[in-house]
């Protein structure tokens, strides 16, 4: 067997060497955008102030088949680790050429070795995450992100299941905004002044102003770059007479479409441009090839109206000293929301409750049930959130 060697990168020059095996990796094992190296190194650029690289590289003959991206920050004095630009992905995980369970773990040993910190809190881990759920400690609670999948022919086809009341919406919306189009932009076109106008338009929210995404002037901006980088921007608007009144920062990435950044001007809410803009770039996905749209993390309600399917994300916690032990005891006792609970789907529904969305049954794409319309039973959280993972109490920080 090939050698294998395991360095842990701490430094952003160390982070901008490693751009071409990384991207390399990247692309050979298909891993999403969040774990692309444009996205990690803008996000290192806005924030390092804020944080300390503990990024876990695995070489074999000279080429990277392993990077768990994570970093270290301060929360009130405790040393917490979780991935890497972790506010802005919704989706966390390990690059790993191949599924080998016996590198990802070397991986860990090397880590836990390196120590560095008191609690590891891992966000965002989908149930088909490569990293091993099992060596991540306690779940402290689940969350979750909602789809539509197609189930259609074409945007068009997917449109006409919308129910009576959702379609005269969108209509009457139409009619409001009047001469209103929709613009897309793509990779390599210019965007810098639509984003920084589509930030401004979010901080008129004022339950948006805390949102990471416009914290910052600049950080949208950065991360649009590097999905420009990578090919995957698609900007979708909403203009009228040339100024923006509603707009959505999407990416492309294989057959999906992941909406990251959405807002509209509250001057026109009575023509709801949200929705008609998520209602045509919807469309539009459906017409190229794209078999999921992605509305991501959030509770907006739109969200559920139009979703036909959840994924449920998972956060990890784990001490690895007595600090982080005692930080996590008071954690838990202070933070412990409830997953809530919730119907989705319900623009495929009429009134009395009949869904409209699925396809005949004899149809190759009918889904199997329509239990896919509706929330699955949330699982409670383990009580014993402190846990501890093994061996921790014999290592040294």
């Amino acid at each position: 067997m090939m050698a294998t060697r395991i360095e842990i990168i701490t430094t952003g020059e160390d982070l901008r060497q490693l751009a071409t095996p990384w991207d390399n990796l990247w692309r050979q094992s298909e891993a999403g955008i969040f774990q692309a190296h444009p996205w990690i190194a803008a996000w290192w650029r806005e924030c390092h102030r804020d944080h300390r690289l503990s990024i876990v590289c695995a070489w074999r003959a000279g080429i990277l088949v392993g990077v768990l991206p994570l970093c270290v920050r301060r929360w009130h004095g405790v040393r917490v680790l979780e991935w890497a630009a972790q506010p802005y992905s919704d989706y966390c995980d390990v690059l790993l050429l191949d599924r080998d369970s016996d590198l990802l773990e070397r991986m860990w040993a090397a880590l836990y070795r390196h120590g560095g910190f008191d609690l590891m809190r891992l966000k965002h881990v989908r149930p088909d995450a490569l990293v091993d759920h099992s060596v991540l400690g306690s779940q402290e609670r689940t969350e979750v992100c909602l789809q539509v999948t197609k189930l259609w022919p074409d945007g068009a086809a997917w449109y006409k299941t919308l129910n009576k009341k959702t379609r005269n919406n969108y209509q009457r919306g139409k009619r409001i905004l009047g001469e209103a189009r929709m613009r897309q932009i793509g990779p390599g076109e210019p965007y810098t002044a639509e984003i920084r106008n589509l930030v401004a338009l979010k901080r008129h929210w004022q339950a948006n102003r805390d949102s990471p995404l416009v914290r910052s002037d600049t950080i949208l901006l950065a991360l649009a770059k590097a999905l420009d980088q990578i090919g995957s921007l698609r900007i979708f608007l909403i203009e009228q007479a040339g100024v923006v009144i509603a707009g959505s920062v999407n990416a492309v990435h294989g057959d999906k479409m992941l909406a990251l950044f959405a807002t509209y001007d509250p001057a026109h809410e009575r023509a709801s441009p949200g929705i008609l803009l998520m209602t045509d770039y919807t469309k539009w996905a459906f017409d190229h090839g794209i078999v999921e749209v992605d509305y991501l993390l959030g509770a907006e309600p739109y969200k559920f109206r139009y979703a036909n399917q959840q994924t449920r994300l998972h956060i990890f916690v784990a001490a690895r000293t007595l600090i982080g032990r005692v930080a996590l005891k008071v954690y838990g006792r202070l933070h412990r929301p409830p997953d809530p609970e919730f119907d989705i789907g319900s623009a495929y529904r009429t009134e009395k409750g009949t869904t409209r969305a699925t396809p005949p049954a004899d149809s190759e794409d009918a889904p199997e049930t329509d239990s896919r319309y509706h929330s699955t039973p949330t699982p409670t959280p383990p009580a014993n959130v402190h846990h501890v993972l093994p061996g921790a109490s014999r290592r040294r920080q």
